[in-house]
């Protein structure tokens, strides 16, 4: 279940033409996406060693999983031939505001992020899983700042407005 999200992402994303710099993110995702069997395996121990389960929020969890790889599709959907694994602008780069991305601005690091909220509602595990969330969040968040640095350079004020009308990554939240 852990690498469904990244596996439909992978699917889904168009094939990259061309691959240009863009700091370490992409090595830190990639750490990341090793670390996954990791983190579950420390999570399952925790809970063993704890001994404390609650059914309804591991159903809740799975719910909130399904939502975030939901959203992860329909993100990538809605860039189409934008959608790439690599921060880069290309010669014909436009700006989306439309479908998801009129409500925030980086729904797919966001479908990360309930994913993992979703994690830890299935797991329980509150160490190994807040631990893990707080790496991730702040790597995802370096690439999104990142990210708007790129966009504000090519973009201007119309991606400053646009950050003004939508949030980063939560609809109508965070």
């Amino acid at each position: 279940m852990l690498y469904t999200g990244g596996i439909i992402d992978t699917i889904i994303r168009p094939i990259e033409e061309e691959k240009k710099g863009q700091g370490n993110f992409e090595k830190y995702l990639v750490i990341l996406f090793l670390l996954n069997p990791f983190v579950l395996i420390g999570a399952v121990v925790e809970v063993e060693y704890y001994g404390w389960r609650n059914d309804i929020l591991s159903v809740i969890g799975l719910i909130v999983y399904f939502f975030a790889v939901t959203m992860l599709v329909f993100s990538r959907i809605n860039l189409g031939k934008q959608a790439t694994g690599i921060l880069v602008i290309r010669d014909t780069h436009e700006l989306i505001t439309n479908g998801i991305y009129k409500y925030v601005r980086h729904p797919i690091y966001g479908s990360v992020i309930f994913g993992f909220v979703g994690f830890i509602l299935i797991t329980q595990s509150l160490l190994v899983s807040m631990i893990s969330f707080v790496v991730y969040f702040k790597i995802l968040n370096n690439r999104a700042i990142y990210e708007e640095e790129l966009l504000i350079n090519e973009f201007g004020d119309e991606y400053r407005e646009y950050m003004k009308k939508s949030k980063k990554f939560i609809p109508f939240f965070l």
